[in-house]
């Protein structure tokens, strides 16, 4: 297998991507902003302008520490607990340390360390250690910790931690640690660590790690592990390890590891590994055999091995050994070759089982029954139905035949 194809065509891709790590860093940057600062002197105790409340129990207007109730504020200071409705109406003065139970509205950006139940903010809503339940922003829902349940941004959903449930968001889905559940964004969802149930994007659905379940993405799928599950692109699926499922690429799909299940592709299939299963792809596409050459190849479907059904429309390569169903268009080649092929140009080291092209060549062996205008081996175990047949192990004068050749 040609590393060096392989690479230049992740890198081709890693490059198409590179507008997406600019604009999620813009995004985190964003984000970021919208967190409050701690404050530089301390500040005094919280006062509430109007406190009806008993035993904290009531309705306030201003601040104060722990309200079971109504809560109301033009900008939330030293919170320690609020259970039940907190409104705000700009971003807090300093980092908050407490935490709300219950509802929390802001007419720019409710924030607490930890928000438990439907969070709202028209510019950001953030939980500096978690959000839990449901919450949204026009802008940016953001957690320096984790995210769980339903979570909705105009512009990107933030965990640095883990975001759990589902969660979408007009450009970007990001979690630093895990993406699980269902997410959806307008140009890229990104796990970190790993990405487990269904996640769409625009343009790229990115793993760092091992994606499980469905991915799916207008431009991209990357995984840096393996893909697990359904995994669709309008260009392009590449990853690091393995593929188990169903891979569907509108143009290529490539893959360090294994490929086990289904493979579909516009264009090529190409492995480090091993085919196991079904590969179709359509056209094969330029690629120059490595850097130093000046020598083009056209891979098509290229694998170590293939185990199984392998069609494209003009080349299959193997660099060791295929068996199973083989068709190609044009040229089909491998070190081995056993079970049935067909193609108009078939070359490999041994031809084993059934052959049907034009022309059959066999490097070394060729065992079985080969079907073709020209069929030429050194060594034939088996019978040769073509124009002209070659089998060198034959005694002179019955190497080369026309109609019929065969040495048992």
């Amino acid at each position: 297998m040609n590393r060096e194809n392989t690479t230049r065509v992740k890198g081709d891709l890693a490059r198409k991507l590179l507008l997406i790590s600019i604009t999620c860093a813009s995004l985190c940057a964003s984000a970021s902003a919208q967190m409050p600062a701690d404050s530089a002197a301390p500040s005094p105790p919280p006062r509430a302008l109007i406190n009806l409340t008993a035993n904290d129990w009531g309705i306030v207007i201003g601040n104060a520490p722990r309200v079971h109730g109504l809560r109301f504020n033009l900008s939330d200071r030293g919170i320690e607990q609020i259970d039940g409705l907190n409104v705000t109406f700009w971003k807090p003065r300093e980092t908050s340390r407490g935490v709300i139970n219950g509802v929390a509205l802001g007419l720019l950006a409710p924030a607490a360390r930890h928000i438990n139940g439907i969070s709202l903010g028209t510019i950001a809503t953030v939980g500096e250690s978690s959000l839990r339940g449901i919450s949204a922003a026009a802008i940016a829902t953001v957690s320096e910790g984790v995210i769980q349940g339903v979570s909705a941004a105009g512009i990107a959903v933030i965990g640095e931690q883990r975001v759990t449930g589902i969660t979408a968001a007009g450009i970007a889905v990001i979690s630093n640690g895990k993406l699980i559940g269902v997410s959806a964004s307008g140009l890229a969802t990104i796990g970190r660590t790993g990405l487990w149930g269904v996640h769409a994007a625009g343009l790229a659905t990115v793993s760092e790690g091992d994606a499980f379940g469905v991915t799916a993405s207008g431009l991209a799928t990357v995984c840096e592990g393996g893909l697990h599950g359904i995994g669709a692109a309008g260009l392009a699926i590449v990853t690091e390890g393995a593929v188990d499922g169903v891979a569907l690429a509108g143009l290529t799909t490539v893959c360090d590891g294994t490929m086990t299940g289904i493979a579909i592709a516009g264009g090529v299939i190409i492995t480090e590994q091993t085919i196991r299963g079904l590969a179709v792809g359509g056209i094969a596409l330029p690629s120059r055999v490595d850097d130093e050459s000046k020598r083009w190849s056209l891979p098509g479907i290229k694998a170590r091995e293939i185990r199984g059904l392998a069609v494209h429309g003009m080349n299959i390569q193997v660099s060791r050994r295929a068996s199973g169903i083989l068709v190609s268009g044009i040229h089909l080649s491998g070190d081995v070759l056993a079970g049935i092929g067909a193609a108009p140009v078939i070359r490999a080291g041994e031809l084993k089982g059934i052959g049907a092209g034009l022309v059959n060549l066999g490097a070394r062996r060729q065992t079985g029954i080969m079907v073709g205008l020209l069929n030429s081996t050194p060594e034939l175990r088996g019978i040769q139905v073509g124009l002209l047949n070659h089998a060198g192990n034959n005694p002179k004068g019955f190497q080369w035949l026309p109609g019929i050749n065969l040495h048992f």
